[in-house]
């Protein structure tokens, strides 16, 4: 039987990150995975319905992982910067389980009803795929390619200028990239798909929620259940 605990800590984590929405902003600093714990596992989704119900009055910036992508064994070839969104040559790609989950995520943050405004993109094909599959539709932003070997205050001098620029009164920012983004400027692991959402206030953007791709699905159903009497 595969060990339950990372996804114990990631579930932990994703409540006590949404949890910073309902505290006082002035006292809510931002909030890691690396600080959740757990130990048992009750699935409860309270914490993402909560988030869900802020993110329907827009304001928030979700930066998004890209989907799962194709196994790759060894060392690898160092990927060619694209120049062009078509041309996938050399690059990882989304796996068919990658392109489903993030369809199936796509359609339940649909049903979700949470408004979405602008999606912005690395230009890397998986990321572009990630938010096609997801949104219908991206616009490639160069600033989102992140690396390994990037420049932390570079990185959050992007993030920064991506979400100042982004003006749609009553509607979420939507960034999808890659993993050094949310590890290198908020210390927090992103799997493959995962959303990290973000608050801004007062020129800081503070974490309150991690949501892993497959989550959202079942954030949809729940939400659709009647009140239980307990």
């Amino acid at each position: 039987m595969p060990d339950p605990s990372p996804f114990l800590r990631r579930l932990a984590a994703c409540s006590a990150l949404a949890a910073t929405l309902f505290m006082p902003a002035h006292a809510a600093p931002p909030i890691h995975a690396s600080q959740a714990g757990g130990s048992d596992y009750y699935p409860d989704y309270s914490a993402e319905i909560k988030l869900v119900e802020a993110l329907k009055k827009g304001g928030f910036v979700l930066v998004l992982r890209h989907g799962p992508t194709i196994p790759q064994l060894g060392p690898q070839p160092r990927e060619p910067v694209p120049t062009d969104p078509a041309d996938c040559t050399g690059q990882r790609m989304l796996s068919p389980a990658g392109q489903q989950v993030s369809a199936e995520a796509g359609s339940a943050i649909k049903g979700l009803g949470f408004p979405v405004g602008a999606v912005l993109a690395s230009p890397y094909c998986r990321t572009m795929h990630t938010a096609w599959y997801m949104f219908g539709a991206a616009v490639p932003e160069a600033r989102l390619m992140a690396f390994r070997s990037s420049d932390t205050e570079q990185l959050k001098t992007a993030l920064d200028e991506l979400v100042q620029g982004f003006s749609q009164e009553g509607r979420n920012l939507v960034l999808v990239t890659h993993y050094p983004l949310a590890a290198k400027v908020f210390h927090v692991r992103q799997d493959e798909g995962d959303a990290l959402v973000l608050k801004p206030y007062k020129g800081r953007l503070i974490p309150v929620g991690l949501v892993p791709s497959v989550r959202w699905a079942d954030v949809l159903r729940q939400a659709a259940r009647p009140a239980s009497g307990h």
